[in-house]
């Protein structure tokens, strides 16, 4: 006969066994997460890197584009001073040939930056400087108050600066 505390022993071996074969499962799943988790971070932190370089190279390009737009806007400000500095008809607040070109170009360029969609936040030009008819000829007759171009310049926009031309 066998003897009952060999039996138990046996049923205590192989429940001990299946035990330690289950921990061991767990153990090892609980690693294989780890790495996946570890892979999708490092994956994660690499995208975050190409996507902040990206963003920097970005607001830098756009930056420069701001800052030659600046200079641009500078040299045609100089370049209207220095016209109208050494003009005898702008000093004497009527506007010469030479300043008129400046003034066009200048205003040219500028809607052509704001059709392209280059210029953030620009300041469109009105569109029209009359009786508020559009014809622009309006003076002292309809009563109104000169435009504040008819003021700095002595002219109606029809009778010189165009921005359409």
């Amino acid at each position: 006969m066998l003897n009952p505390y060999l039996i138990i022993a046996f049923f205590l071996a192989i429940a001990g066994s299946g035990y330690g074969g289950y921990r061991h499962g767990i153990n090892v799943a609980e690693g294989e997460q780890a790495e996946r988790d570890l892979l999708v971070a490092n994956a994660y932190a690499e995208a975050t890197r190409r996507n902040v370089a990206f963003e920097s190279a970005e607001s830098l390009r756009k930056a420069k584009a701001a800052a030659a737009r600046r200079a641009k806007d500078r040299e045609a400000t100089h370049n209207l001073e220095m016209e109208i500095a050494k003009d005898e008809v702008a000093r004497t607040c009527r506007v010469g040939a030479g300043t008129l070109g400046v003034l066009q170009r200048s205003i040219r360029a500028t809607n052509d930056q704001i059709k392209a969609g280059g210029v953030d936040g620009a300041v469109r030009p009105v569109e029209s400087a009359g009786n508020g008819d559009g014809s622009g000829t309006g003076t002292g007759i309809t009563g109104r108050k000169p435009t504040l171009f008819e003021r700095v310049f002595g002219q109606t926009k029809s009778g010189g600066l165009d921005s359409t031309q």
